[in-house]
């Protein structure tokens, strides 16, 4: 119901929040397709480790992206076994990677030092084996939240790794309710997590973990749907969290502003929908890319770049104004615009793409008549200016 109201009175202060930004595609992945592989970026460079092939085999490879030059490299492969679903995590010039799955759980941890290109071992993971968990990083501590220990045996447990003294301890038990395939991300001192599966279905719900005080918050929900195995990354100081699955495989982005607690959609992954994707920060942009569909066989190994648009409340007309007419319209209506050239694009109500068209006339006609009634947002851009109105179908 949140979403819904913050949609509605957005709505009715005629402006629409806008952080749109951009994807690039770039070179795929120089190795198998796969999905749930871990990563983490540092500095100019990112890292995929493992994860679950085509056919359910593991993998225990590790590869660079060098995102200056566009190309992959393989480095010393990940110690142990071959796992999916280990935790990336980046702390200044050095990465880390914690627990796993393949025939059982794995608790050992692993840093990644990219100069030298080797390994050291962490201490061993305490609390229960699991598959599935969240994770951030907050100053020199590694996080582990929730997770399954056993197929649907859903955990709400908080661990904290303290890099600098080696050893773990056991936090506040997160807010929600207890289970898997969450996101995770930190900006600043909090982390958070949100959206996964537990118990009672599919979720939505997020939280706020406050590193000073060692205590769980409630924060506006996800406002896409419902869903588990979203991949939820940083870029600066905002979050993104997008695609996953419930069924249905997503293409959606969000942002998340901590500082006002307020989502808004992003341009949508232009790849194929899927679950089990990576993705982290290098240099002020994020990467994303992997994962995979339903099916043991449906992985993927393309890779993109998203750069972060401007974020702000934009009023309509601010920059340039455009009629849409009827307005209420049955589905049939008509774009009018003083320039002859753009693009227009609408979004229900969870910030799913729905339209994606050139206007190329001063008049353009749409056709929605297949959507659902409600209420929509239809945004415009030309010559580097954008503006957006809303929809109502009836």
């Amino acid at each position: 119901m949140k979403k819904i109201r913050l949609s509605i009175i957005l709505f009715l202060c005629s402006c629409v929040s806008i952080a749109q930004g951009s994807w690039t595609q770039k070179t795929d992945l120089a190795s198998n397709a796969r999905r749930w592989a871990g990563g983490f970026g540092i500095g100019t460079k990112g890292y995929i480790a493992g994860g679950q092939g085509n056919g359910i085999s593991h993998f225990n490879d590790f590869w660079e992206y060098d995102s200056a030059n566009d190309t992959w490299a393989q480095k010393a492969n990940v110690p142990g076994q071959a796992r999916e679903l280990t935790l990336g995590y980046t702390v200044g010039t050095l990465g880390y990677l914690l627990l796993g799955y393949s025939s059982g759980p794995y608790l050992n941890g692993h840093s990644y030092d990219p100069n030298s290109n080797s390994w050291g071992g962490l201490t061993i993971f305490p609390g229960a084996g699991r598959y599935g968990a969240s994770n951030f990083a907050i100053g020199n501590k590694l996080y582990v939240v929730a997770g399954d220990t056993n197929l649907n045996a859903f955990q709400k447990d908080t661990w904290e790794y303290n890099i600098g003294t080696s050893t773990w301890s056991q936090k506040a038990t997160f807010g929600g309710a207890a289970r898997r395939g969450a996101f995770g991300f930190a900006l600043g001192t909090k982390g958070y997590v949100g959206t996964g599966i537990g118990g009672s279905g599919l979720l939505n719900d997020v939280w706020e973990y406050d590193q000073t005080g060692n205590t769980w918050a409630q924060k506006n929900n996800f406002p896409g749907a419902a869903r588990q195995f979203a991949a939820g990354f940083k870029i600066g100081s905002k979050g993104y969290v997008g695609t996953g699955y419930d069924g249905s495989l997503y293409q959606d982005y969000y942002e998340y502003d901590n500082n006002t607690d307020t989502w808004s959609p992003v341009a949508s992954f232009p790849g194929n929908g899927r679950w089990g994707g990576i993705g982290f920060e290098i240099n002020g942009k994020g990467y994303f890319g992997l994962g995979g569909t339903g099916t043991s066989s449906g992985n993927f190994k393309d890779w993109w770049e998203f750069t972060p648009g401007s974020s702000g409340m934009i009023d309509a007309g601010k920059n340039f104004s455009f009629t849409i007419f009827p307005n209420p319209s049955n589905g049939y209506f008509n774009i009018h615009c003083p320039s002859t050239k753009g693009e227009l694009t609408i979004y229900d109500l969870n910030g799913k793409r729905v339209l994606l068209a050139k206007i190329n006339s001063l008049k353009t006609p749409i056709d929605l008549s297949t959507r659902a009634k409600g209420a929509y947002i239809v945004e415009l851009k030309s010559n580097d200016k954008v503006s957006s109105q809303k929809l109502i179908l009836e």
